[in-house]
């Protein structure tokens, strides 16, 4: 269980302390006015940091980084979109037919090696049985 308090109305502000278990205590900052400003301005400086590292290696590139900036604007800007062709009725119902011939085909071919399959193993099956029954007449129980 952990019960907590303030320090002080100008305290208040700043900290809050918790109690933890064994009394210990410890401080929480909140949002503190200095606190944010001091944070800004270090947030500032690293930027001001950044920039000048980014003009740097453009020198370095050569020019004011337009290559850089032309490929940016080329990866950022978005295709051109394509028109899509415009197909007759007649283009497409000729598309249609050729496609669902392609496919009776296809059908027509797997059918036919299915029934050779099946008709071999018929065969095979009809074979055996006989060569079975020769083998029971042969033998005399």
């Amino acid at each position: 269980m952990s019960s907590c308090f303030t320090l002080g109305s100008s305290l208040a502000t700043r900290y809050t302390f918790k109690m933890r278990k064994g009394g210990r205590k410890s401080t929480v900052p909140t949002h503190d006015p200095t606190l944010l400003e001091m944070a800004l301005v270090g947030y500032e400086s690293a930027k001001d940091a950044i920039d000048q590292k980014i003009s740097e290696i453009k020198r370095m590139i050569g020019g004011s980084g337009k290559a850089i900036s032309a490929a940016v604007d080329v990866l950022t800007s978005e295709a051109p979109v394509r028109k899509r062709r415009v197909l007759s009725a007649a283009a497409r119902k000729s598309i249609s037919n050729a496609q669902k011939r392609r496919w009776n085909e296809a059908r027509k071919a797997a059918n036919t090696t299915v029934k050779k399959v099946k008709a071999t193993a018929k065969k095979a099956v009809k074979t055996a049985k006989s060569a079975a029954e020769k083998v029971k007449s042969e033998v005399p129980f």
